[in-house]
């Protein structure tokens, strides 16, 4: 039932709750100093040698930081226990029940929460607009629904609860302008009891789509981000740790503002980094910090009027086409011929083609994510496959010399192992050749590149170097997102391949006009690809007085271009004033009067903003004569006044302003000075006051005809590629099927430009992106396995013991396989101990079944058994058996039983590897090898197909212990799956030291099925397929 909702039970629960708090601080104080001293001790006892105490002092150190980080927790729950409470009525249940919701949680045992994390799912309810039935939903489960009778907000100070306000609004307009009329520090700390509805819909939107928001000045984007970090931590710890986060920010002031913002977010260890910093980090080793340094963007100029074509969607485009061009160069994409030459001389006269130019031109074209290193990599793999088949097995018997000769000099054909040209030479070689078509000149520094040459630098490493990807991050947040060009924003998107975006920004705030963005158009085209990703519109401005709002909105309309809706929160303060001085030390003086009149009034924060670097050292030096100013060069926001461009004052805000002599000279009218007045005429929280000598620009002096106003863009939150389907799939669907429901289906509005997938294996934008966002099936599935439950101990994605991935040197030996034949629609491969058979499903599906003579595999129930398909052909030669459909073209060694993938070109997409199938007859497990090259991305699907777990370089059980039973799979973004036929415990391995397997456990056989696809989304349809019944089948 709900607990009392009057005065005398209220100040007692919170008498209560504050109790409690306190004993849980003393409590984790307590535990953080017994540590400490534990860890002093071993420290001081133990030697550097000793393996045993290290591995203690490691785990006592993990205690220690975690017993912090608990009392840095209780220390918050502390100083405000709760700010909100709703009482609700559960649909299923029936239940009524009362939920206090804080910023952390707070329990009195393990059993008792007195406290409700603001993250969780069920606080959801607190941030809706309305009361009454409302849903929420708990993340990789299903939607909730309740009945939301009450909506409480409690005001508290000084360890005394001084009011509530009973409302069907979060914080309705009193309360919100009770806060904001705070200084700003105060205002900081009530932002999670006055998250809106609007806000909170972004907050809590998955972390495996894209976002792009547009966010009015004051609308809390950096703020939102920030919550949305600390709310996917929350609710998706398993997947998603602070280390697959990076925050990107427009200057190292704003990013420190994020850092002071973080900690009461219970968030640590997320990376913060400019753009510019980013790209450094993608340059690896071709970066060298002792001699190099960052340089600041170089603006447009008389000198060099093309200088911000740098920053352009065209330049990107031309860097694409500059690097395809030399991977054309670079690689001969002639015939591979077997043949005498002046390094290999034979003694029989050969002439076999081992590669044809179609193959090698299509190798490439499939493959435009891959390094041109990677591709010679695997080129000089291939043709010492295509090699080795052709001097073993033949009628010509070669020497052992020759082979010799014949390997040493293919094996290197296409080029050497490791990237020799440096990016730099390449870089200027493009330089060159668009300063021959601009007929002007690009200025660069080797040693002190900008922010664009630094993006064209990381695309030309990942594009022609990069041997060995590295992940850096799985989802990356954009603050001040309108600052940069479509050059920094592509190159990130190639480089980056697999992350996620939560880009925030105003376009009515660019304050680089010639290069950063002054709307979403391109940048929505080339990121929001995905079926779920969404542009998402913030319109509440929060932070201005209606005064200073005003004030800004009249900058605004002098511009010429559209705009975004804003609409300010109703609360007033003074009149922006616009004060003349005769000369400039007059203008000094007042401005130093009017901060120190500021703070006397209670103002913690405030700013002088400047035009430009050098302007702001003057007016620092100046009036740090008559009050104290914040070190110039400190760069950190802080508690003071501060003195700063406009630049630097992207994303932050201050208590009150003071525009500097804003003249027409450094003004004139222009829609880019129009943007960089009205970023710096929103800063203010309270006061806003514009101090000049001379003629103020016309800007801010001459006002706008009523009659005269900005186009307002009319855009809603959206999901742009976002399809309904109503088709019925019955079946399995062919490739051209697919692809025709593709086309039936697709938005109307497609991509322009040739920033595409390439034919025919995407169908999302270039370049393919596999774990961005996972395609929804195109129908509904009715799966009969919902009510089983999978057997294995172990829960999906869950880490192995080092002991699991080691091989049990006790197992059946493979002998050759000396009989083939087909039995009705399988074809069997039988040796003395083992059958192997291979039974084609669909043109592109194939399962693989491996198991002791005499024994059969038992069916597994994650798996529907449909009918098979009869039209393919083998051919039985001496070393192989050959199987091939219209689709599909297998290779079995008879020797050891491997299979070889490949596509109808006979161009690889997967091998079975040594040892290849590998019954343990005592750990009763059997595991299967393979040959997961170093370049392709592999994941599985999780609970729904939407989500997807890494399994690049990792160990990963990919069962569903103890969950609904469903077949475990691979994915590959070779355009490739397996799902594998067991109902119980699976694990696979990509470490190379234990070798590239899946295991399955309790297993005397290895039965899976391996199928293609040409796009995610028909990969996914037929792994629906294998796994369950379709409906109306």
């Amino acid at each position: 039932m709900f607990s009392p909702d009057d005065n005398q039970f209220e100040q007692t629960h919170f008498e209560s709750i504050l109790k409690l708090t306190a004993e849980n601080l003393e409590k984790y104080k307590a535990d953080e100093k017994r540590l400490s001293d534990e860890l002093y001790t071993l420290l001081e006892t133990y030697g550097a040698k000793d393996v045993e105490a290290l591995s203690m002092i490691d785990n006592i150190q993990v205690l220690y930081e975690r017993a912090q980080r608990e009392a840095a927790r209780a220390e918050k729950a502390r100083s405000k226990p709760f700010f909100g409470r709703i009482d609700l009525i559960d649909e299923n249940h029936g239940g009524e029940e009362t939920i206090y919701i804080g910023k952390v949680g707070i329990n009195r045992d393990i059993t008792h929460i007195e406290v409700v994390d603001w993250r969780a799912p069920i606080s959801n309810s607190y941030y809706e607009s309305h009361l009454g039935k409302i849903k929420y939903s708990v993340p990789n489960e299903r939607d909730f629904e309740i009945d939301l009778k009450k909506k409480r907000t409690y005001e508290i100070k000084d360890d005394k609860l001084a009011s509530f306000f009973d409302t069907d609004v979060v914080a309705n307009d009193e309360l919100l302008n009770k806060y904001l009329s705070q200084n700003k520090k105060a205002v900081l700390g009530e932002i999670i009891a006055t998250i809106q509805k609007e806000q909170n819909d972004i907050i809590r939107q998955s972390p495996y789509k894209s976002m792009i928001v547009q966010g009015a000045a004051g609308s809390g984007k950096t703020t939102v981000a920030m919550h949305r970090i600390s709310y996917i931590l929350y609710n998706y710890e398993k997947d998603f740790k602070p280390v697959d986060f990076y925050i990107v920010g427009s200057n190292r002031i704003l990013l420190n503002y994020i850092t002071s913002v973080l900690p009461d977010l219970d968030v640590s260890g997320v990376r913060q980094m400019t753009m510019e910093e980013l790209f450094v980090r993608l340059l690896y080793e071709d970066w060298n910090s002792d001699r190099q340094s960052i340089a600041p963007l170089a603006q447009a100029s008389k000198t060099f009027p093309e200088a911000m074509k740098r920053g352009t969607l065209d330049w990107f485009y031309d860097l694409e086409a500059f690097c395809l061009a030399y991977e054309r160069s670079t690689i001969n994409t002639s015939d591979v011929i077997l043949k005498s030459n002046e390094n290999v001389l034979l003694e029989h006269d050969v002439c076999e083609t081992l590669l044809t130019s179609d193959s090698i031109v299509a190798f490439l074209n499939e493959n435009p994510h891959m390094s041109i290193q990677s591709k010679i990599n695997l080129l000089n793999k291939r043709v010492l496959s295509r090699l080795e088949n052709e001097i073993t097995g033949k009628e010509i018997q070669y020497t052992a010399d020759e082979k010799k000769a014949l390997v040493r000099f293919y094996r290197q054909y296409f080029g050497g192992k490791k990237w020799k040209t440096s990016i730099y030479d390449i870089y200027k070689d493009f330089l060159s050749a668009r300063e021959r078509r601009y007929n002007t000149v690009f200025p660069f520094d080797e040693s002190s590149p900008d922010l664009y040459d630094l993006a064209a630098l990381a695309y030309i490493y990942k594009r022609t170097k990069e041997d060995d990807p590295i992940i850096e991050a799985r989802h990356v947040v954009i603050d001040e997102a309108q600052d940069f060009g479509m050059m920094a924003y592509m190159s990130l998107h190639y480089c980056m391949r697999g992350c996620t975006y939560t880009i925030m920004g105003d376009v009515a705030q660019n304050i680089h006009y010639n290069h950063g963005l002054n709307d979403w158009t391109e940048l929505r085209d080339n990121f929001l690809t995905g079926e779920f990703d969404s542009f998402n519109l913030l319109r509440k401005s929060y932070r201005n007085t209606v005064e200073i709002s005003h004030f800004a909105t009249d900058i605004l309309r002098h511009g010429s271009f559209a705009i975004y809706p804003v609409e300010p929160i109703i609360r007033h303060g003074n009149e922006v004033t616009v004060a003349h001085f005769e000369d400039y030390e007059k203008l000094i003086t007042a401005a130093a009067d009017k901060i120190n009149e500021w703070k006397k009034t209670g103002y913690e924060t405030i700013a002088v903003i400047c035009r430009d670097d050098a302007t702001s050292r003057t007016v620092s030096d100046k009036l740090s004569a008559y009050t104290d100013i914040n070190d110039y060069d400190a760069m950190e926001f802080d508690n003071g006044t501060m003195v700063l461009p406009i630049t630097y004052t992207k994303g932050l805000e201050f208590d009150c302003c003071i525009l500097m002599n804003p003249d027409e000279e450094a003004y004139p009218a222009s829609d880019a000075n129009v943007k960089l007045l009205y970023v710096a005429a929103t800063r203010a929280l309270h006061e806003l006051v514009v101090y000049h000598t001379g003629t103020v620009t016309p800007l801010i002096g001459e006002s706008v005809p009523d009659t005269v106003s900005n186009t307002v863009l009319e855009a809603e939150n959206s999901q742009p590629n976002r399809t309904h389907r109503t088709t019925a799939f019955i079946g399995l669907p062919s490739t051209t099927s697919a692809k025709t429901e593709a086309s039936a289906t697709a938005p109307a509005k497609q991509t322009a430009g040739k920033y595409k997938a390439e034919p025919p294996r995407r169908t999302a934008s270039y370049p393919a992106m596999p774990y961005r966002q996972p395609p929804a099936a195109p129908q509904k599935i009715v799966d009969h396995s919902n009510k089983i439950i999978c057997q294995s101990e172990y829960s999906f994605g869950s880490v192995p013991k080092t002991d699991a991935l080691k091989q049990n040197p006790k197992r059946m030996a493979a002998y050759p396989f000396r009989s083939v034949r087909r039995d009705g629609n399988t074809l069997i491969l039988d040796s003395i101990n083992a059958v192997l058979e291979l039974t084609p499903y669909a043109a592109s599906m194939i399962r693989v079944s491996y198991h002791k003579a005499g024994n059969t595999i038992p069916e597994a129930k994650c798996i529907e058994h449909r009918n098979t398909f009869d039209k393919w052909k083998f051919k039985d030669t001496p070393d192989t058996v050959l199987l091939a459909t219209s689709a599909l073209y297998l290779r079995i060694d008879k020797k050891n039983g491997l299979v070889t993938f490949c596509d109808k070109d006979k161009n690889v997409l997967l091998s079975e590897k040594q040892p290849g199938h590998v019954l343990e007859s005592t750990s009763d497990r059997s595991l299967c090898f393979f040959d997961f090259d170093n370049v392709q991305k592999l994941y599985a699907f999780g609970a729904s197909n939407r989500d997807h777990l890494p399994l690049n370089r990792v160990a990963r059980y990919i069962s569903f212990g103890k969950g609904r039973l469903k077949a475990p799979c691979v994915i590959s973004d070779k355009g490739c799956g397996l799902a594998i036929s067991h109902d119980s415990t699976v694990l696979f391995n990509s470490i190379p030291t234990y070798g590239a397997f899946i295991a399955l456990g309790d297993a005397e056989y290895f039965d899976y099925y391996f199928f293609t696809g040409n796009s995610d989304e028909e990969l996914s349809m037929k792994y629906d397929w294998i796994r369950s019944r379709s409906k109306g089948q």
